[in-house]
């Protein structure tokens, strides 16, 4: 894993370099981590590799967010984690598609569950569950399933390409599935929270364009579980 950090405070860069290598190492994930002290050194370097990048949002000249812009360009792919110490820049953030935004402050409490959903993000943990549908026995990747749908006694698992169904409850496929990961919005649905793009008007609004209602009772709760995925509280 390709790892870059650019804050122009020496003693976090020191910090947060520290907490990432014992991190990785109880991982055994090889790394490489590259630091920067400001937004102009960065982009002068070779950002085609790089997987994973810690950013500040204040820095002398060119800020963070113009920096994350101008790396978008080159590299759509990369996840960026702005860790700063001003939350007002949140959802400014956000528009860079950044992949969490954390308070300095934060960052003990909130480290590892996100350097765990990073892991996850980028295929290194994954969970497989193997299922008996109705036209024999599958096995798939949960970060692959978006939503499970429950219609007349039977249970639809919706992906990108296809779906599958088999005949069980909504309540016993929850049991199933990494809890961490499916938050259910309305008695009939249970989404994936990584495809769950916005939460508004009791309405879930999925990355391949699908809308589901989520029933008043669930909807607080689910855009919760949006919020905290996103690292926003």
């Amino acid at each position: 894993m390709n790892i870059v950090l650019c804050d122009d405070d020496e003693r976090f860069l020191r910090f947060l370099d520290q907490k990432l290598q014992t991190y990785l190492k109880t991982k055994k994930i090889p790394f490489k981590i590259k630091q920067f002290k400001s937004g102009e050194e960065l982009l002068r370097c070779n950002m085609a590799q790089m997987d994973l990048i810690f950013l500040d949002i204040r820095l002398a000249e060119l800020d963070g967010l113009q920096v994350a812009r101008i790396l978008r360009r080159s590299n759509p792919d990369f996840i960026l984690i702005f860790v700063t110490s001003y939350i007002e820049y949140a959802p400014l953030g956000y528009e860079t598609r950044a992949f969490r935004y954390i308070l300095k402050e934060q960052i003990d409490a909130l480290f590892d569950g996100m350097l765990n959903t990073i892991l996850k993000e980028m295929g290194y943990f994954r969970t497989e569950v193997t299922l008996d549908f109705s036209f024999g026995v599958e096995t798939f990747f949960t970060d692959n399933l978006l939503y499970a749908e429950s219609k007349l006694h039977a249970i639809y698992f919706h992906f990108y390409e296809k779906t599958r169904h088999l005949y069980n409850t909504l309540d016993s496929i929850q049991k199933i599935l990494p809890t961490e990961e499916f938050v259910r919005i309305h008695k009939s649905y249970l989404v994936n929270i990584r495809h769950l793009e916005d939460v508004k008007n009791y309405t879930a609004f999925l990355d391949n364009g699908i809308e589901l209602p989520i029933s008043q009772k669930k909807f607080s709760e689910t855009k919760k579980r949006l919020f905290l995925y996103r690292g926003r509280l």
